[in-house]
């Protein structure tokens, strides 16, 4: 069985040396945008993919949380056209 975690380290070099010295692999880097926002406006995601997609980016995975206060927080995976 595999677990995936996305990890948005301060210090990318600091993250591999302790992955490293912990026995752990990373995979990666990955491209990816993190993306939050603080009203709960209908559609406003909806927007960021509209947006991404006029600018030939594609997105071939997303991950999101929200909250009780129209708060949401969005990670989304970008595809590499040689992938």
């Amino acid at each position: 069985m595999r677990t995936r975690f996305s990890l948005f380290p301060d210090d990318s070099l600091k993250m591999k040396h302790g992955a490293e010295k912990a026995g752990l692999n990373l995979d990666g880097p990955h491209s990816s945008l993190l993306i939050k926002g603080y009203d709960d406006e209908s559609g406003a995601l909806a927007d960021i993919y509209e947006k991404l997609s006029q600018a030939d980016i594609d997105v071939y995975e997303s991950s999101g949380i929200a909250d009780i206060k129209g708060s949401y927080g969005v990670v989304l995976y970008l595809k590499h056209e040689e992938d």
